[in-house]
């Protein structure tokens, strides 16, 4: 086996196992908390985790894509001291923009109870569970885990945070507690997962030599790194409109269709983003393997790893959609109870919009390794533009089901794009009269 695809999937093998247990522990607490909670409760907590996530993913900075990029030919080339200050640079980006997100939380909530347009009570929730925020702080952990090999960590944390969490779901569930235990126990679980990953990630650090990070400087680092800054920027905003995409639409749905609307979708959300689960760890694997390939100016194996994986990928998310279409129903009512089979056709097409994203899961990671994120930016933002103008008339016109519906033209039209501009770079570097292995 090419060592490439052998690395691949031995990553990719470590991260499916534990996002394998830790979305079967995930579901039972969605499961657990919606038979305790029922549509209309946990559709405001499934609005209060939106909000939270929007505000941090357009302020916080999503500092390991950089870091890989800049940190790897920082080790390649043995520049221990670069890498220190750019360790500890991704540390403060991480910090800064926790604390500004969080405040940025806390404003808006501030805005929307002066204006009336939330009940204190939920208000008051929503900032507890903004304090979350402040800990987010595992963009520069989750680049020095990969770039040291390190993925049975991430497995670890996963399986680790998802069986607490159920447990304490449980408990909670058989005690037949109210909407604020397990809203604590959300806010509590999410915490726990980024201190894990901050804690392994400077304990690693300590292991691999790289010791008083902090006493490093940070001066010139643009400077060291010539494009780190217009990267970060880059990729923030991409990651900025690429998951307001996935978490808004829970607001708009809330506001447009009901609270217990937006229950019905956080459950289909929850369910099809099993395929998700499964693509995540290929996506995380195989970005640092077709960045070394474009370097390396390897094209044909760049092309086989960027088709070859999403092909397979694809025909077996196909498979669990079909599963889906037939037996959705008896899922649900199993999981989650009767209150809410109403999903079943939400989840349909939910889930179908997956299955095109898990199809083109190379796409994103094969632009950032060509280092063309502005594209991948532009794509984003054309799509998303795209997504925001017919989502609400198809929530209007067609409920529930007709903004899970504008999911599927939302990954039709960014896979489309994605395609095209790939297709391009690669005939540009082939016209350019750059070397091709054969």
């Amino acid at each position: 086996m090419n060592p490439v695809f052998r690395r691949l999937s031995k990553n990719a093998g470590i991260l499916l196992t534990g996002n394998t247990w830790a979305s079967i522990l995930g579901l039972g607490s969605l499961a657990l908390t919606g038979r305790a909670l029922g549509p209309e409760k946990l559709g405001l907590l499934a609005l209060i985790q939106a909000y939270v996530t929007v505000v941090d993913v357009l302020f916080n900075f999503q500092s390991w894509q950089a870091l890989i990029k800049y940190g790897a030919q920082a080790l390649t080339g043995h520049q221990q001291k670069d890498f220190k200050s750019l360790v500890k640079f991704g540390f403060l980006l991480d910090g800064i923009t926790a604390l500004i997100a969080a405040g940025a939380a806390l404003l808006g909530l501030k805005l929307l109870l002066w204006w009336q347009f939330i009940k204190p009570e939920a208000i008051t929730m929503a900032m507890a569970y903004s304090l979350v925020i402040v800990f987010h702080l595992s963009g520069t952990p989750t680049a020095v885990l990969r770039l040291f090999d390190r993925f049975h960590l991430f497995a670890g944390q996963q399986m680790a945070t998802s069986s607490l969490k159920l447990i304490a779901v449980a408990i909670a569930w058989y005690g037949k507690a109210g909407l604020w235990t397990f809203l604590l126990i959300w806010i509590t679980s999410d915490i726990f997962a980024n201190l894990f990953l901050y804690a392994v990630s400077r304990r690693l650090l300590r292991q691999e030599g790289y010791r008083w990070i902090f006493s490093s400087s940070t001066a010139g680092i643009g400077r060291r790194f010539p494009g780190l800054w217009r990267f970060v920027w880059t990729t923030n905003l991409n990651s900025s409109i690429r998951m307001s995409s996935r978490e808004l639409d829970t607001l708009l749905v809330g506001g447009l269709a009901g609270v217990a609307a937006a229950g019905l979708y956080k459950v289909a959300k929850q369910f099809a983003g099993i395929l998700g689960r499964f693509s995540d760890p290929l996506y995380q694997s195989i970005y640092p393997e077709l960045a070394g390939l474009w370097a390396a100016q390897k094209f044909r194996r760049f092309k086989q790893l960027l088709l070859l994986p999403g092909l397979l990928a694809g025909f077996f998310s196909l498979f669990v959609w079909f599963f889906i279409l037939f037996s959705g129903k008896f899922v649900l009512a199993l999981t989650m109870g009767e209150a809410f089979i109403g999903s079943q056709p939400v989840l349909v097409w939910y889930m179908l919009a997956m299955v095109i994203a898990v199809s083109g899961f190379p796409l994103q990671p094969a632009l950032l390794a060509m280092g063309k994120p502005q594209l991948s930016f532009f794509t984003h933002l054309g799509s998303t533009g795209l997504y925001f103008a017919v989502l609400p008339l198809f929530t209007i016109h067609y409920g529930v089901c007709g903004a899970a519906a504008s999911y599927v033209v939302y990954y039709l039209v960014w896979s489309s794009m994605m395609i095209f501009f790939i297709r391009r770079t690669l005939a540009a570097a082939t016209a350019a009269g750059i070397k091709d292995e054969r």
